[in-house]
């Protein structure tokens, strides 16, 4: 499988050329769509950013892209409804609520360790780390 070369997306310097002024207004309208009822679910596979559940956390929460360039700063989520996307709430989209997507006896044990709290840390210059990750209960990866 290639590689990707993640700095030849077309970020925030030239979304407004690539899809020009009329448009941008409805690029990435993350905040605009939860204001009206939507249910967000994020994953980490987005073309903004690299498949890196952080990053793409990152991006929702300061609208900052892969290069440091601010992307529609008016549409940017609290961490908590970012965290909610990337969680539950994408778990309720898959349908997989009753498995995944929280914490609670008898669900899948997927689980994140970070290395600080993510609703009080600075996501622009310091955005938490991955300590650990377990998989179904099992230690899959750590730091």
């Amino acid at each position: 499988i290639p590689k990707r070369d993640w700095s030849s997306d077309v970020c925030s310097s030239d979304l407004e050329a690539a899809l020009g002024a009329a448009r941008m207004d409805r690029f990435f309208p993350f905040h605009a769509l939860q204001a009206a009822g939507a249910q967000l679910a994020f994953g980490s596979d987005w073309p903004i950013v690299p498949p890196d559940a952080i990053a793409g956390l990152r991006a929702a929460i300061t609208g900052l892209d892969v290069n440091g360039d601010v992307c529609r700063p008016d549409q940017n989520l609290s961490p908590e409804a970012a965290l909610r996307a990337f969680t539950i709430d994408a778990a309720r989209c898959l349908r997989c609520n009753g498995r995944t997507g929280r914490i609670a006896p008898g669900l899948f044990a997927d689980l994140v360790s970070l290395d600080r709290d993510p609703f009080r840390c600075n996501w622009v210059t310091d955005p938490p780390r991955v300590r650990w990750c377990m998989r179904g209960g099992a230690l899959a990866f750590e730091a």
